[in-house]
């Protein structure tokens, strides 16, 4: 009869003891699983931001590309000597030119705001 209470003693025992590791791993996951959440949302944050300026880049590298196209058509429609794809264009010409490039520009940065 001792014997089998001392075995039913360790028992209980080693169920508390499971029971409490158990807990402790429980408990430390639920920590990790917060600190893995955190990090993956700041993650997304850093991202949803990197693609936001890049899009931002392209749309300014588009109309910058559209602006230098749009003068150097206007040079050879006006068959205006073009050097090193530029040339010299009339000042109230060059200031419409820079005036949809300065708006294009404004429409990427409120595109991807």
């Amino acid at each position: 009869m001792k014997l089998q209470q001392i075995i039913i003693v360790v028992l209980v025992c080693i169920a508390f003891l499971l029971g409490y590791l158990l807990n402790k791993s429980y408990s430390e996951a639920r920590v990790l699983s917060s600190d893995l959440f955190s990090i993956r949302s700041e993650l997304t944050s850093k991202k949803e931001l990197i693609d936001k300026q890049y899009s931002i880049d392209n749309c300014l590298k588009g109309a910058y590309t559209t602006y230098k196209e749009d003068w150097v058509a206007f040079c050879k429609l006006n068959k205006i000597k073009i050097k090193n794809e530029d040339c010299s264009i009339p000042v109230i010409i060059s200031n419409e030119f820079d005036k949809e490039y300065r708006e294009e520009k404004a429409l990427c940065i409120n595109r991807y705001k």
